[in-house]
């Protein structure tokens, strides 16, 4: 007792001295400061992830959140006895996030081995997740619920908990937290206090299987890195068994995400110009529908074309330039039109294009678009006037028209790069596989365009399965895709693909891709046909899928069910929610081969803009898709790479007709504050 209370002097000497150092960046210690992942209540560096990967003090999760769009990775490697009898050596690393407000996923891989005994053969190793919901907040007296469970997937569930925690602050320092688990990582009654002094430090203690830890935690300069866009954090414990354990965390913010003020709302409001007054006389480029053609090419835009009939001015437009962001291409577009469109014009149509296709059209008043942009009509009452659909029942004037700054026989090439990780398997902790993808499409038509790509094998680590997802995945497609009939199926594009689609699949695909309403439902497939040559085409696809999409979340929710890749029957289900421009999902698929969860995180490479449109473009790699899977339902952990593999195009309808869930009506209208933003930055 006597060293364990030296312990805590020097722990708590530290602490306070640190904190008065700190304190210089965070304010007065009579006034913590409200730093990154605080909570309502100020507490500094709350809540980091805990070593159970959860929000939490060390071992004991905590009923708190993370700011909306952040996400948190740790690591720590130390002796302590969590989940085992006897101590062992655990390596742990943690990527934690808030998928949905109040609801927090984590995954936690361990490499686990005997450090005080002769060491095992082959370590333990585990890749696990864990969830944790917040039922309800901190009110007056009452103190915030949550309900978790960690290691819920895999075989081996060394980390299995079930718990329920109530959590509660007191005077902006002091948080509590008591409840109950049951499991291998924590069981029985659990608790934990948390004192938050000032400059990032806050000293933890925490109780469970009858014993306590105690540690302290740091998040130095706070203020400073939040501000770029990161968070670090420190915990120092000393754990129950006397071994003390380092964690590392860092907090970053996604697309929206907000590490200063964590209370705001995700976005800032829309700051709109003063007064949208038409600017022709100041441009050289006047007013007119030849007018609107020119500012939307000097824009980069292609395939536009522009009909002015008497008092309604009818736009079309195909965007490559803002690669990523539909609603930033528009925005634009709509400012130009209202700048530059003929006086006698009172309504506008504007046709968004991709492939040279119609796939949306917006209507509206001209002044009523006018006010929207000058902040006088409100996007709720914009939405109201416009006329937005998914189909478009033809313009055979406009379509026909010549078109600006044409798409066809232009050339996109890039490299974008490829990892493959094999994470936590039988054979060992991590392997990994690197290449670089060049590839090049080259639109030839409407609706019609050449995709090829070749993988070039960088690196590739000792006992990476090199028989699974073979590098040299050549890609030489030829894509045309079509607008079907009117009626039920309007607005459903099918695009058919014939050529090679990887090492060794040679044949045909057609993919059929149908919105309803306003994209809050699409229903799709894909039927294909191939081999290992052209003559002997011996294998088959056959998959159909719903998706559903709640635009203002961002959240989306498919299943896709048939013949699979490699000849294995079931369905695969994903929960997708976006970021901005990047996206976080989570999917389970299960076949008769077996079943496989897994994590899939999808950032976008490059700046917001690709340089304008030319016979012969380098574009930005676009998007990289890294993700990590584990076996579920099942008896044995064995990893098979080969469950439920859909066959790629590299030019599916939802990304090339869709703009990755852009491109629907619903998400227009939940997005039409960017537009006005938009259309404001295009003056500027």
């Amino acid at each position: 007792m006597q060293v364990a209370g030296q312990h805590t002097a020097r722990m708590f000497v530290v602490a306070l001295a640190a904190s008065a150092l700190l304190g210089l960046e965070g304010g007065a210690c009579a006034s913590p400061y409200r730093g990154p992942l605080s909570a309502p209540t100020g507490l500094s560096g709350d809540p980091a992830v805990s070593l159970g990967g959860v929000p939490g003090h060390f071992d004991v999760p905590a009923a708190v959140v993370a700011p909306p769009s952040t996400f948190a990775i740790s690591y720590n490697d130390a002796l302590q006895r969590s989940a085992h009898t006897g101590p062992w050596r655990q390596q742990n690393g943690f990527l934690a996030f808030e998928f949905l407000p109040r609801l927090t996923l984590s995954a936690r891989a361990a490499v686990i081995d005997d450090s005080l005994a002769p060491p095992l053969v082959d370590p333990l190793r585990d890749l696990s997740a864990n969830v944790q919901f917040l039922v309800t907040h901190e009110s007056g007296a009452w103190p915030a619920l949550a309900l978790g469970a960690l290691d819920i997937n895999g075989a081996n569930d060394l980390y299995n908990a079930r718990y329920a925690v109530a959590t509660k602050t007191w005077f902006g320092r002091i948080r509590t937290t008591a409840g109950y688990a049951s499991g291998r990582l924590v069981h029985g009654v659990i608790g934990g206090v948390m004192l938050g002094l000032c400059g990032g430090i806050s000293l933890v203690a925490d109780y469970e299987d009858g014993a306590p830890s105690y540690g302290i935690r740091a998040s130095p300069f706070a203020g400073t890195f939040a501000r770029l866009g990161f968070a670090p954090s420190v915990d120092v414990v000393r754990y129950r068994n006397g071994r003390p354990v380092v964690n590392l965390s860092a907090h970053f913010a996604l697309p929206g995400g907000d590490l200063v003020s964590p209370n705001r709302a995700d976005r800032p409001d829309s700051v709109a110009a003063a007064r949208w007054h038409p600017r022709a006389d100041g441009t050289g480029i006047g007013r007119g529908a030849d007018a609107v053609a020119r500012a939307l090419t000097a824009r980069g835009f292609e395939n536009v074309r522009v009909r002015d009939s008497i008092d309604v001015l009818r736009v079309a437009y195909e965007n490559r330039v803002f690669w990523r962001d539909e609603w930033a291409a528009f925005g634009r577009v709509l400012g130009d039109v209202v700048d530059h469109a003929p006086a006698s014009t009172t309504r506008i149509e504007v046709v968004i294009l991709r492939l040279d296709l119609a796939v949306m059209r917006v209507e509206m008043p001209i002044a009523a678009a006018r006010d929207f942009l000058s902040g006088i009509l409100p996007p709720a009452g914009f939405a109201r006037v416009m006329q937005v659909s998914d189909t478009y029942p033809g313009d055979a004037a406009l379509e026909d028209a010549p078109a600006a700054n044409r798409s066809a026989w232009r050339v996109d090439v890039t490299a974008r790069p490829r990892v493959e990780t094999l994470v936590m398997t039988e054979s060992s902790p991590a392997e990994a596989r690197v290449s670089v993808l060049p590839e090049a499409v080259a639109q030839l038509g409407r609706g019609v365009t050449i995709t090829a790509r070749r993988a070039i094998e960088v690196y590739t680590t000792e006992r990476f399965w090199v028989n699974v997802a073979d590098p040299n995945a050549d890609r030489l497609l030829v894509n045309v895709a079509r607008p079907l009939p009117g009626g039920w199926l309007a607005g459903a594009i099918s695009q058919l693909s014939v050529g090679r689609f990887g090492h060794r699949e040679v044949g045909a695909a057609n993919e059929v891709l149908l919105p309803l309403s306003g994209g809050r439902v699409s229903l799709g497939g894909v039927i294909a046909v191939f081999g290992e040559t052209a003559a002997h085409p011996d294998r088959s696809v056959a998959l159909g899928k719903v998706r559903l999409l709640d635009a203002p979340t961002g959240l989306s929710a498919s299943v896709t069910a048939g013949r699979f890749l490699n000849g294995d029957v079931g369905a695969a289900l994903e929960v997708q929610r976006l970021f901005g421009p990047a996206e976080v999902a989570f999917g389970l698929r299960a076949t008769n081969f077996q079943s496989v969860a897994g994590l899939r995180v999808t950032v976008p490479l490059g700046l917001s803009r690709n340089v304008r449109p030319a016979p012969l473009r380098v574009t930005w790699p676009g998007y990289h898709t890294q993700g990590i899977e584990s076996t579920v339902l099942a008896r044995l952990p064995v990893l098979r790479r080969d469950v439920g593999i859909p066959l790629e195009t590299g030019n599916d309808l939802w990304d090339a007709v869709r703009a990755r869930d852009r491109l629907y009506t619903t998400m227009l209208l939940a997005h039409l504050d960017d537009v006005r933003d938009a259309a404001n930055q295009g003056r500027r």
